[in-house]
């Protein structure tokens, strides 16, 4: 196994680094500061089209995407190190890359499963940044899918049920919802455009005063009698397992990669904030957690190129199982270091800890 960089990854590294400290960093705080109390609280940032445009310009867009049809077809270990700096500040640089969930799992499933149709009006948009989508798709045997149903219908089909938690459903970009529901014994994925007359949204969900804004909220969906045409299906008629088995690999181990990068960020802070003993303890047992972690996701990634099956799935349940974890406890020293409050230069490291906490519930 060889983890240093290649030449394209060191390349676009650099480029996004001078990024996040030109553009994205400084933004933060306007960010983090949008009034969300409106009519319409899940609005994108006023500033983040300028930010899109200057990453675009720079060759950082779609970099998720390992289709080279649609994207710059990097590899998992080439991307991973990539999502990590974009953790460092998961309010802005994923969504300023195009990077972010859940749109990043819709297009996935759409590059390898979708048909030319369904890329042409779904898949491209995204891909350019002009809408957004909404995803539900639960692991494999999982229940969380709520009572959703899909059954045939007149040549097409019907959707009924109430959903699970969507994430993203309720930005005013959001024209499409990715579903999985149940079709017989099997599961099937749909698109269903939003406002697709029986699609009844709830409203954004908010989790101990943190938004989760960076997803666009969450929300449940009801479906009654909702029309879904023979097109309107991913792949085939009870695919859903096998497409969600391609599609939680690489979203789990791009939200792990992110979550360490939050964990170097909260290093960072934390070592800035005292220069006690115990902070400095806490500081080189970091490190320490921070490189493994990172070692075994990077294990993974290499796992995930090179061969599949049970060595990569038990890969990706290692990193979920050491990742989220190893950064719940570094923001948390990061915090105690400044005394339970904000650090100095402005920068929440309490919001910074809830939306790791957003992230680990979603992946």
């Amino acid at each position: 196994m060889h983890f240093s960089y290649d030449p394209m990854t060191r390349e676009l590294r650099w480029r996004l680094l001078v990024l996040m400290d030109q553009h994205l960093f400084p933004a933060e705080a306007e960010f983090a500061g949008q009034d969300r109390s409106g009519t319409e609280p899940w609005t994108r940032p006023g500033g983040l089209s300028k930010l899109r445009e200057l990453a675009r310009e720079r060759g950082l867009w779609n970099l998720f995407l390992p289709h080279p049809a649609f994207g710059p077809g990097l590899t998992n270990l080439q991307y991973a190190p990539l999502a990590e700096i974009s953790g460092r500040s998961p309010f802005v640089a994923p969504d300023a890359i195009n990077g972010a969930a859940p749109d990043t799992g819709v297009m996935n499933v759409l590059a390898e499963f979708g048909t030319r149709a369904q890329q042409d009006r779904w898949l491209r948009p995204l891909l350019a940044g002009d809408l957004r989508s909404a995803l539900c798709l639960p692991s494999p045997g999982a229940v969380d899918t709520g009572d959703l149903r899909i059954e045939s219908h007149g040549g097409g089909y019907l959707l009924n049920g109430h959903g699970g938690l969507f994430m993203a459903a309720t930005v005013p970009e959001c024209a499409l919802l990715l579903v999985m529901a149940r079709s017989g014994e099997q599961r099937s994925v749909a698109l269903v455009p939003v406002g697709s007359p029986g699609v009844e949204l709830g409203s954004g969900t908010w989790s101990s005063g943190y938004d989760d804004g960076v997803y666009g909220g969450r929300t449940t969906v009801r479906f009654t009698d909702v029309r879904v045409p023979a097109h309107g299906i991913v792949g085939g008629d009870g695919d859903g397992s096998v497409i969600s088995h391609s599609l939680l690999g690489p979203n789990r181990l791009h939200h792990c990669m992110r979550l360490i990068g939050m964990a170097e960020r909260g290093l960072e802070l934390m070592s800035a904030a005292a220069d006690t003993e115990e902070v400095q303890g806490w500081s080189r047992r970091a490190r320490l957690r921070i490189e493994q972690a990172r070692l075994l996701a990077l294990r993974t990634a290499w796992l995930m190129d090179t061969e599949s099956g049970p060595a990569a799935r038990a890969g990706i349940e290692d990193v979920k199982a050491v990742v989220p974890e190893m950064t719940a406890w570094v923001l948390d020293r990061a915090i105690r270091a400044h005394g339970d409050e904000e650090s100095p230069d402005g920068f929440p490291l309490v919001r910074l800890r809830a939306h790791a906490r957003a992230l680990m519930s979603a992946r």
